[in-house]
C-alpha cells in the first residue's frame, strides 16, 4: 500500500518532470502519454494531447511523485492541482476507502476499470481534499 502526492497540470507536466529530473539527479521517469492509452469514442483525443502526459511516476529518494497533465474539457487553479492517490493491490479493502471518502464529498470521476487499473476513480472528500483511488495490478 502507498499514499502519496499526486499534481496535475495544464500541458507542462513533461517540463516539470525534467526540471525535478535535473534539479534531485533522478533516474528517468516513467511516463505515458495519453495516444498511448486505448482509444476510447466516448472521448475523443484533440490531436494537441498526443504528446501530453497521461501519467507519469518520478522516483525521489525512494518516494514516488506521480503527476499528469489534466485531460481534455478539464481546468485547474494553480495551487489546487494537487490530491492524494492511495495505491492498493487489495480491491476490496480499496473499495471500502472508496465509499468511506465519498460519503459527504463530491465524485470528480466515478470509481471503475479504468485502462490501467481495474478499479480506479477521483473524489473530492467531505473537507475539500481531492483523493484517488487505484487498484495496483
Amino acid at each position: 500500500m502507498s499514499v502519496g502526492p499526486y499534481l496535475n497540470f495544464a500541458g507542462n507536466c513533461r517540463e516539470a518532470l525534467d526540471f525535478w529530473k535535473q534539479a534531485f539527479r533522478a533516474p528517468e521517469p516513467r511516463v505515458m502519454t495519453y495516444s498511448e492509452a486505448p482509444a476510447n469514442p466516448e472521448w475523443p483525443l484533440p490531436p494537441e494531447f498526443k504528446n501530453r502526459v497521461m501519467h507519469a511516476e518520478l522516483d525521489l529518494y525512494g518516494s514516488v511523485v506521480r503527476c499528469s497533465d489534466l485531460p481534455p474539457g478539464t481546468s485547474m487553479t494553480p495551487g489546487d492541482n494537487i490530491s492524494l492517490i492511495v495505491q492498493l493491490k487489495d480491491g476490496t479493502e480499496l473499495r471500502r476507502i472508496w465509499e468511506a471518502l465519498k460519503v459527504g464529498g463530491r465524485i470528480s470521476m466515478d470509481a471503475g476499470p479504468q485502462p490501467w487499473s481495474p478499479f480506479y476513480g477521483m473524489v473530492y472528500d467531505k473537507f475539500g481534499v481531492g483523493w484517488q483511488v487505484n487498484q495496483e495490478t
